[in-house]
């Protein structure tokens, strides 16, 4: 299912909103002033559980964090694609959710997801005053264009997500994006409709895993789940969305290797 047809499909309303807010690298973050009570809006990088619920990394020292400490229920506004180029017909998701600090036994997933995300992140919660959280999700609203809306539930905006891919995805992401990266370029150009990412070069400290370096080489694969793949560069974000639900290894890779396939195919 491309990008495209999903926009423009009357019937994936609610995947287009799973779509959005897995695809978001950046929202804008509503807390209420620990002083005044009145709304406080910023912005900051997100990404999300392999079940969609997104995880922030947030500084103590930050206004919007201690006002959510005081009080953690938030609202995140997510930006879509552009279906056209009036205002009012982009895509955007707003989800209501309540914030809480990750359990200790929870960093090591959380942080694998949202530094494959966000390479420069990688040290904040180590060598700076940075802690992850988990924003759990209660409700959302969709807005497709001008006057076409849809009100979501938690479960609409969430994937199931198996214990078989969650344990296999930092392999398949070490995997592709270290042996397969003709794949990923062609699954952003010829699948996604985008420009080649700038390429820099990737950091080769020793310590770095390869699927998590503090820089992207062009597109990479960023994440994995039942539903699709998410793909980063430098500065940029996209999501191929699956014609077939994966589980696991073996079922990604059919999905992964037909993709490739047919990103070639539209290049030829």
């Amino acid at each position: 299912m491309q990008n495209a047809q999903l926009e423009n499909d009357e019937l994936s309303l609610d995947r287009l909103a799973r779509h959005t807010l897995r695809k978001a690298r950046i929202a804008a973050l509503g807390t209420l002033d620990l002083k005044t009570g009145a709304p406080v809006v910023t912005q900051l990088a997100i990404a999300c559980t392999s079940e969609g619920d997104p995880i922030l990394l947030l500084s103590e020292l930050a206004a919007h964090t201690r006002n959510l400490m005081a009080d953690n229920r938030i609202s995140l506004l997510l930006g879509g694609d552009a279906r056209s180029d009036r205002l009012m017909d982009r895509v955007r998701l707003t989800v209501q959710a309540t914030v809480s600090p990750a359990a200790p036994e929870d960093v090591a997933a959380l942080k694998a997801r949202y530094v494959a995300r966000h390479p420069d992140t990688d040290t904040y919660d180590t060598e700076l005053n940075f802690q992850y959280y988990v924003a759990k999700i209660n409700t959302g609203r969709l807005v497709r264009g001008f006057g076409a809306t849809r009100n979501l539930s938690r479960e609409a905006l969430l994937i199931t997500a198996s214990e078989a891919l969650i344990s296999a995805e930092s392999g398949i992401l070490a995997h592709m994006n270290s042996d397969h990266q003709d794949a990923i370029e062609n699954y952003a150009t010829h699948l996604c409709g985008l420009a080649p990412a700038a390429a820099r070069a990737p950091d080769t400290r020793p310590e770095k895993a390869p699927n998590t370096g503090s820089a992207f080489t062009g597109w990479r694969l960023t994440g994995i789940d039942a539903e699709g793949a998410d793909l980063g560069s430098i500065n940029h974000g996209a999501r191929i969305e699956f014609g077939a639900t994966v589980s696991d290894a073996v079922s990604a890779r059919e999905v992964l290797v037909a993709l490739a396939k047919e990103a070639r195919q539209k290049n030829s």
